[in-house]
């Protein structure tokens, strides 16, 4: 609940929501909170709508794959998990009424990868930031670059 009313500025959008792109979810202009998403297909359709891409998953997106996700979309357009509902009760909502679905156990910062660097040296809208980051779900992972 400590970032609930804290908005973090939209970025300039430099490059599109292709699948496996972390992006933040948000309401509208400024109003990106803690709340990612990793895009599962291509959502080029997100690009104008101010959705700025801030990382991506360069390994293990067979694992990304795995995470659950026969809730889909939050109400009405989905069974998933009330927003408000979420921001209000928290991992005890979740856990009671979501049983399966999949956390992110763990992340790690590790160093950035020098072929995941050149993979993006063809594209010099997007530096590598300097680390890479590596989530854990159960005991699988995978590794996402964030864009500088």
């Amino acid at each position: 609940a400590k970032w609930r009313q804290a908005s973090i500025s939209d970025d300039p959008n430099k490059v599109s929501n292709t699948r496996g792109r972390l992006t933040y979810a948000m309401a509208g202009p400024n109003t990106r909170t803690t709340q990612l998403f990793i895009n599962f297909k291509d959502n080029a359709f997100l690009d104008n709508q101010g959705f700025s891409p801030i990382g991506e998953v360069v390994e293990g997106m067979n694992i990304v794959d795995e995470l659950y996700s026969s809730y889909g979309e939050g109400p009405p357009s989905g069974r998933g998990p009330n927003q408000q509902q979420v921001q209000t009760e928290g991992n005890t909502y979740l856990t009671r009424m979501y049983p399966h679905l999949s956390y992110i156990k763990s992340v790690e910062f590790l160093d950035a990868l020098d072929e995941t660097q050149e993979k993006f040296e063809s594209e010099p809208v997007v530096t590598p930031a300097d680390v890479a980051v590596k989530g854990e779900s159960s005991s699988q992972g995978f590794t996402m670059l964030a864009f500088a």
